[in-house]
C-alpha cells in the first residue's frame, strides 16, 4: 500500500504504462478524485480505479456492489481478460496545493471481479440529484430503464446514489474485499532422513 502519496502522479504513471488508446478517460479520473478531495465531507472518498488497454475507469467504491449500478457493470465489463487489467483502491485523504492526496492499494482483479459479481446487493432505491437542487428518491424499479423520462420531467441529473435493503451486510462486503484473508503458503513436504546404517559390514 502506497500511504500519503500524489494519487494523480501514481496513477498517471499506471495509465502511461498499461492504457494505449482512450487516455483522455484520465482527465474524468483527475476530475473525480479532485472534487473528492476538495468535498467537505469525507464519506465519499473511495474508489476503485482500474488501468486497460483501452481508457481508464474511475468508479465509487460502494457502488460497485450494488448490483443495479453503472458502476457495478463498469467494474465487472472485464472479468473475461483480468489479466490486462491493472486495478487499484484508492482512498482520498485530502489535498496539498490542489492536488489529491491519500492511499492507494492494489487489487487482485480476476479474484475481486468474482467476489463482487458473487456477493454485490441490489439497489432498493435510487436517490437523484439534479442541476437545480432538487433531490428526488425513487424505488430502483421506478428508475430502470427510466433516466430519459426523468430528465425530461426533472432536468440534468448530475449524481446518484443507491441505497440497499441492509447497509451493515454491504459495509461487512466492502471490508472483507479491502482485507481478503492471506492465502496459507504450502509448506514442503519433509523428506525423511535417513537414520544410521547399522548393517554389519559384509564379511569376506
Amino acid at each position: 500500500m502506497e500511504e500519503n502519496i500524489d494519487i494523480l502522479a501514481f496513477l498517471e504513471q499506471v495509465m502511461l504504462e498499461n492504457t494505449h488508446s482512450y487516455r483522455d478517460d484520465f482527465q474524468l479520473d483527475i476530475r473525480k478524485l479532485t472534487a473528492a478531495a476538495q468535498a467537505p465531507e469525507t464519506g465519499n472518498r473511495a474508489f476503485y480505479w482500474m488501468s486497460r488497454p483501452c481508457g481508464t475507469w474511475c468508479l465509487n467504491e460502494r457502488s460497485v456492489f450494488i448490483q443495479d449500478s453503472f458502476e457495478h457493470c463498469a467494474w465487472t465489463a472485464y472479468e473475461n481478460e483480468p489479466d490486462t487489467i491493472r486495478a487499484f483502491l484508492v482512498i482520498v485523504s485530502g489535498q496539498e496545493q490542489g492536488r489529491p492526496m491519500g492511499k492507494v492499494s492494489p487489487i487482485d482483479y480476476k479474484s475481486n471481479v468474482l467476489n463482487v459479481e458473487k456477493n454485490a446487493l441490489h439497489a432498493e432505491t435510487v436517490v437523484l440529484n439534479f442541476a437545480d437542487g432538487e433531490t428526488v428518491t425513487l424505488p430502483y424499479e421506478q428508475v430502470k430503464g427510466r433516466l430519459r423520462q426523468l430528465r425530461d420531467q426533472y432536468g440534468t441529473i448530475e449524481g446518484f446514489h443507491y441505497t440497499v435493503e441492509d447497509e451493515h451486510k454491504l459495509e461487512a462486503l466492502i471490508f472483507s474485499a479491502r482485507h481478503p484473508p492471506e492465502r496459507k503458503s504450502r509448506r514442503p513436504k519433509r523428506v525423511p532422513q535417513r537414520g544410521p546404517d547399522r548393517r554389519e559390514p559384509c564379511r569376506t
